[in-house]
C-alpha cells in the first residue's frame, strides 16, 4: 500500500486499467524507498542531516516516481487517445491541427508519408498511431510536454495546474536531482568495472 496521498481508485473503464496499474506500481515503489529511508534512520538513531546512503533512498524514490508518472501518461495516450479523438470535438480539432503540421514538416508536403496514407484503407488509424508515437517517443519531463499531451485530449491547462510558474519550477528541481543521481550511478558503475578488471 502507498505511504502517499492520492492513491488511485481502480477505474471501471478498461481503457484506463493499464495506466492504473502503472501508477499503483509507482506509488508502491516510492513507498518502499521511503520505508527503507526511515528504517535506516531509526536503526542508527539519526537526528541530523541524512547520510549519502539515506539520500540515495530519497533520490531513488524520486526517480521511480518520475519514471512511473511518465509511463502512466504514455500508457493513457496509447490506450485512450484514439477513442477520445473519436468522441471529443476539441480533441478532434487538435488532431486535425497535428495532421496539418505532420503533412507539411517543411515548406513542402511530406510526400512519402502522404503516399503511405493513400495506400491504406484506414488512414485515420495510421494518423492516430503517428500522433501517439510522436507523443510517446519523448520523455515527458517538462511542463510544456505534459501540457501538450493534455491539449491532445482537450484537457484545459487550468485543470492540470492553477500555478504554472511553480509547476515549471518543480519540474526543473526534479530534473536537476535526476541528473545528479544518474551521474552518481554512472560513476559507481565505472568504479565497479575498474575493480572487476584489476
Amino acid at each position: 500500500m502507498s505511504r502517499f496521498n492520492h492513491y488511485p481508485i481502480k477505474p471501471s473503464n478498461q481503457y484506463l486499467l493499464s495506466s492504473y496499474y502503472i501508477l499503483c506500481g509507482a506509488h508502491e515503489a516510492a513507498s518502499s524507498f521511503l520505508d527503507t529511508f526511515e528504517t535506516i534512520r531509526t536503526t542508527r538513531g539519526a537526528k541530523g542531516a541524512p547520510t549519502d546512503v539515506e539520500q540515495n533512498q530519497i533520490r531513488a524514490m524520486l526517480i521511480f516516481s518520475s519514471s512511473g508518472l511518465d509511463s502512466m501518461v504514455k500508457q493513457l495516450v496509447k490506450d485512450s487517445l484514439g477513442l477520445i479523438i473519436e468522441k471529443n470535438e476539441g480533441a478532434q480539432k487538435m488532431f486535425e491541427s497535428y495532421i496539418e503540421k505532420r503533412l507539411k514538416k517543411t515548406d513542402e508536403l511530406d510526400l512519402k508519408f502522404l503516399s503511405k496514407l493513400f495506400a491504406t484503407q484506414q488512414p485515420q488509424i495510421i494518423l492516430i498511431q503517428d500522433l501517439v508515437n510522436s507523443i510517446c517517443s519523448a520523455s515527458l519531463q517538462s511542463k510544456e510536454q505534459l501540457l501538450k499531451v493534455a491539449a491532445s485530449f482537450d484537457i484545459p491547462t487550468h485543470e492540470i495546474s492553477t500555478d504554472l510558474k511553480n509547476l515549471k519550477k518543480y519540474f526543473m528541481q526534479g530534473i536537476k536531482l535526476l541528473t545528479k543521481w544518474m551521474l552518481i550511478l554512472h560513476n559507481l558503475i565505472e568504479v565497479g568495472d575498474q575493480d572487476r578488471n584489476k
